[in-house]
């Protein structure tokens, strides 16, 4: 996947890293600190656009090792990092820089910390300082993804729960903790603050507008929990029911106190979703993520062989469908992926007909495609102005670009509506451009030269 042309939504948080911030319309603002970074150390290549996910991925790694030790001995770490690694859901979400390898990687190293000092409150001796860890790094991969707050909302169950969790909430160190976790989401809240809480309402108001149909509500449910399967691996369902089911000590319960609450209510709420929008199986990366560290050790052997092999061949598919074309291309079906193919031809020849045209804005009908062409051209001027809410809200405003001409590029996903060209006083269309890979057509792009914008 390193060598795999950037993806939409990459390019798009790579345009958040240009403009630092203390959060963002969509997410909280860890993954933009992250490829700002990669990119003041490595330039703007695709290098640097995915040298955060190696980073994260070396983490993940490196925890799920160290709990395949503990549990399965020496030859336990190998085990838990091809169990945990193959599963879709990991290699995909560790490959590309989603805010997601931030979020996985966060959440295991805060549950490696919890899990820990679990056990050393069970011996009678609380080490505090795996609770300041485990709060801290939970609050960390809340700034990458809310979702987040679930592995907290666990934390809270063994507190409340557990006859070791309540006998520690005399100590003014849980609720330090607590207000640690809390205190790493104060960028968050202070730019909502100050951008009329728009992230907040975009995630729990501006989602909810789906059919209440019975029939529309059970496809949508059907649809949340048979991807979420899929893309987790469904040989890993039967090892995670009776890792959830069983009771005992160890370690193993030390993480079912975790992972069960989060699932659960993870589960509950999202499906309840399902009545007026449709949940996204990735909302349940937190607490299967904290779950991978013991994967390999429920599995079964068979599970296991059937898992690696199921697993093989989605991340496979899925690799083809990101690096070399949209396998839903193969059935002349078009998807949101296909924006990234053709975008550096696209890119190359808008530039030239702003050029040629003298205008002085470009413009797309999308926050992937502006910021793709951004990419490519190494560019942050480029602007998406989508008529619904997005990040590209923030730094375009009309006002201060009225009256002037563009260059407006949309493609087959999302063509130019109506409200997209009332915003100008005349909207004409220069030419297609047709993007193919191996004779397959996979997207077509559109020209527009716009004049006079309205503000």
């Amino acid at each position: 996947m390193l060598f795999a042309p950037p993806i939409g939504d990459e390019a798009y948080y790579w345009m958040w890293g240009q403009f630092l911030d203390w959060s963002y319309h969509d997410h909280p603002p860890l993954n933009a600190l992250l490829l700002r970074a990669s990119y003041e150390l490595f330039g703007w290549n695709l290098f640097a656009l995915r040298a955060p996910g190696l980073l994260t991925w070396a983490i993940s790694f490196a925890v799920i090792g160290w709990w395949g030790v503990r549990l399965a001995g020496q030859g336990g770490a190998l085990a838990a990092i091809v169990i945990a690694g193959i599963s879709p859901l990991f290699f995909v979400f560790q490959s590309i820089v989603y805010n997601d390898h931030a979020l996985i990687a966060g959440i295991l190293v805060s549950v490696h910390f919890f899990v820990l000092f679990v056990e050393s409150s069970e011996s009678g001796r609380p080490r505090w300082l795996l609770l300041y860890a485990a709060a801290l790094f939970v609050g960390v991969p809340a700034l990458a993804k809310y979702s987040a707050v679930f592995i907290g909302l666990g934390y809270a169950f063994w507190f409340l729960g557990t006859p070791a969790g309540r006998k520690l909430l005399t100590s003014p160190h849980v609720w330090l903790a607590g207000l640690l976790a809390c205190a790493t989401q104060v960028p968050v809240i202070w730019w909502n603050y100050t951008h009329d809480l728009t992230s907040f309402r975009f995630h729990f108001a501006g989602r909810f507008f789906g059919a209440r149909d019975a029939m529309s509500i059970m496809w949508r449910l059907f649809n949340f929990l048979i991807v979420a399967t899929l893309i987790f691996s469904p040989f890993l369902i039967p090892g995670l029911v009776r890792f959830l089911r069983n009771s005992g000590n160890g370690d193993l319960a030390r993480f079912r106190t975790v992972v069960r609450p989060a699932l659960l209510l993870s589960l509950v709420i999202f499906s309840a979703f399902a009545l007026r929008m449709l949940p996204h199986f990735y909302w349940l990366i937190p607490p299967l993520a904290a779950y991978l560290p013991v994967a390999a050790v429920s599995t079964g052997p068979r599970e296991a062989l059937w898992h690696i092999g199921f697993s093989l061949f989605v991340t496979a598919v899925l690799t083809f469908h990101i690096a070399v074309v949209p396998v839903s291309s193969l059935f002349g079906i078009r998807g949101v992926e296909d924006v990234a193919f053709g975008a550096v031809e696209i890119a190359e020849r808008a530039q030239a007909e702003m050029q040629a045209r003298e205008a002085d804005l470009m413009l797309t009908t999308s926050y992937t495609l502006a910021s793709l062409i951004g990419f490519h051209l190494r560019r942050t001027d480029i602007y998406s102005y989508l008529h619904t809410p997005e990040q590209y809200d923030v730094w375009f405003r009309y006002e201060d670009h009225a009256g002037k001409s563009a260059i407006v590029v949309t493609d087959s996903h999302r063509p130019a509506y109506q409200p997209e060209r009332d915003r100008f006083e005349s909207f004409d269309e220069i030419g297609k451009v047709r993007a193919t890979r191996f004779g397959i057509f996979v997207n077509e792009f559109t020209l527009y030269h716009a004049k006079g914008l309205r503000p």
